[in-house]
């Protein structure tokens, strides 16, 4: 079985021939053609493919089975995957790599051509970038009794294969123009889903550890999942985005996304949209900081699944918690601090290893301000010495073992581990013995014995 590939072959559903039902059979003549399908679908895009190229792209598929039910028992069998094998054909010419995506918009019908109006059709044109077309024609693939039962104005989801550069994705002996999508499947859209929500800074003029308080300053929040898709309708209707208050049935606040705002506002691909929040519009006073919201996006397929409200960085990522690559420039640090008099140059670097010893005082110089912090270095959870802003000071324990250690840092609910950044030479200083005989005291019970500890060790 060593050339072998599997197919399905059980339960495959397929559209009746005069296309008003599904069917369902099986058989080994449904996976034949659906392999030939396949192979053809790849000299399509690279006619140059070999037989033996062929073979070794099918079976090199990622999804895998495990043969058991009847003698010869076979193990990580390779099952197709028509997409991975159609990539894996482009990948062997000398085009761009292209892979299919899905495209939600609204159908419209002109003459007998479907074309599907996407979200930058909402936005400003873009001339002489095919990125940011507005619409383009669909590339019948499917039974004419199926194409044409699809109605003008219906909302839909398009998978299939785009190019924004001419003469980059072959189509047997042509290519795709860069104004038409060639597509694989279209399927009624569902309503958004989001993934992940955060606040996306431009400048510090607030906490970027919490929403934004009073509403005196504008910002932009950042959403991203799939199926966003803007009103397309006549006339145009802004996206929605819902902030509802932990707990709440109700809309805390409602914004509608202005277009006019971001060329880069809705990518066509309905995955992630940018809202910029006015004040002066947008009642933004009614968010107050040190509170949980969650965030819902509306449009012209529904509402979303709702999600925790989190914070973004510097960089526009998700994610709050990160340390700066580089120690903190002197004028950030205060003159008669922990941060200014203690630190000098021991600071944690995500990727290199800090060389320290008991008693000493390191410094985590963070991309934005944090709070409620806990470090842990190895085995032991060592002091927090001070916090200022974005800047923190932690001691180096007696107990901590000698090693090279990961440090585990936490705050606001979040966990960052920056691997083997602490390297101690010596082991765990012993306490020193209590004296077997104390000198008498001029006030008895209040000093027993002193000890006096080098901060060096």
């Amino acid at each position: 079985m060593t050339d072998a590939i599997w197919a399905p072959a059980s339960d495959v559903e397929f559209l009746a021939y005069d296309g008003t039902r599904i069917l369902g059979s099986s058989g080994t003549s449904f996976a034949c053609p659906i392999v030939t399908g396949t192979v053809a679908l790849m000299k399509s895009r690279n006619p140059n493919l070999t037989p033996r190229e062929i073979l070794d792209i099918l079976r090199s598929s990622p999804t895998r089975l495990n043969i058991t039910h009847k003698p010869p028992v076979l193990n990580n069998e390779p099952f197709l995957d028509i997409q991975h094998a159609v990539e894996e054909a482009i990948k062997k010419t000398d085009k761009p790599i292209q892979v299919a995506h899905s495209y939600p918009g609204q159908l419209q019908k002109q003459g007998n051509q479907l074309v599907l109006r996407m979200n930058r059709y909402a936005q400003p044109q873009n001339t002489g970038n095919p990125a940011h077309e507005r619409q383009r024609q669909l590339m019948q693939t499917v039974p004419s009794d199926v194409w044409n039962a699809f109605a003008h104005g219906q909302f839909v989801s398009v998978f299939g294969w785009v190019t924004d550069q001419p003469n980059t994705l072959q189509m047997g002996s042509d290519t795709l123009p860069v104004d038409k999508i060639e597509v694989l499947d279209i399927e009624a859209i569902p309503a958004p889903e989001l993934a992940e929500v955060g606040l996306a800074i431009s400048g510090n003029s607030f906490n970027q550890t919490q929403v934004p308080d009073a509403g005196t300053d504008g910002f932009k929040v950042k959403v991203r999942g799939k199926n966003i898709l803007a009103n397309l309708g006549a006339p145009l209707a802004g996206l929605k985005l819902n902030f509802h208050e932990t707990g709440s049935g109700s809309d805390l606040i409602q914004v509608t996304m202005d277009f006019a705002q971001s060329e880069e506002g809705l990518n066509n691909q309905g995955s992630e949209a940018l809202f910029v929040l006015d004040p002066a519009r947008d009642n933004l006073n009614r968010l107050r900081a040190n509170k949980t919201y969650e965030v819902s996006v509306g449009g012209s397929n529904g509402t979303s699944n709702r999600v925790p409200f989190s914070v973004l960085n510097d960089t526009g990522d998700f994610g709050t918690l990160a340390v700066n690559n580089t120690p903190p420039g002197a004028e950030q640090l205060p003159i008669n601090s922990y941060v200014y008099d203690k630190t000098g140059n021991r600071w944690l670097i995500p990727g290199q290893t800090l060389a320290v010893d008991a008693h000493d005082f390191v410094g985590i110089h963070f991309e934005q301000p944090i709070r409620n912090l806990e470090v842990k270095i190895g085995p032991v959870l060592v002091p927090i010495i001070d916090i200022l802003e974005n800047l923190a000071v932690i001691g180096i324990p007696d107990d901590l073992p000698a090693g090279v250690h990961d440090a585990v840092i936490k705050t606001s609910g979040e966990t960052l581990t920056l691997e083997q950044v602490v390297s101690k030479a010596t082991g765990v200083i012993a306490p020193y013995p209590e004296p077997a005989h104390v000198p008498p005291s001029t006030d008895p019970g209040q000093t027993k014995w002193l000890q006096v500890d080098n901060l060096s060790g």
